[in-house]
């Protein structure tokens, strides 16, 4: 059985709604594959292909955070997949990298917005800025340049 990517403490303890958490589960363990088939550096099975595009087919369309808050989730995942792609398009270019740094981490806003529907604007501001340290901590910019 493939081990699930695990959300970031600091948004499980942030979040508390489990809806939200699954949808953020979801759309985590999507962008995560999605990443490794584009950038071919991490092993793909055929059964974590299954598992993540059955949870995206079946159960992903019947979440109710999704479901209830779509027009402002929707808007965002746009944003985050374009800038994920814009990421992937940029790292290429040497006087680019930092946007494609930071574009990359998008999806972090999406826990942002997750944030302010659930808690209000200033929870959203706190864990914004958790969010985005604790990024900077996990994968400092010069490991990304060390990768490219």
């Amino acid at each position: 059985m493939e081990t699930q990517y695990q959300l970031p403490s600091w948004v499980t303890n942030a979040i508390t709604d489990s809806s939200a958490l699954d949808f953020l589960q979801t759309v985590f363990e999507a962008s995560e594959l999605w990443d490794d088939i584009i950038d071919k550096d991490n092993e793909i099975t055929d059964a974590n292909v299954s598992r993540v595009m059955q949870k995206l087919l079946l159960t992903f369309p019947r979440n109710e955070f999704y479901r209830t808050h779509y027009d402002a989730l929707g808007g965002m995942l746009v944003t985050c997949i374009c800038s994920w792609k814009t990421a992937n398009e940029l790292k290429d270019g040497v006087s680019e990298l930092a946007q494609s740094y930071t574009l990359r981490k998008e999806f972090i806003n999406l826990v942002v917005m997750c944030t302010a529907i659930l808690y209000g604007v200033t929870a959203a501001e706190e864990i914004s800025l958790v969010g985005w340290k604790l990024s900077a901590l996990k994968d400092d910019y010069s490991a990304y340049i060390g990768e490219i």
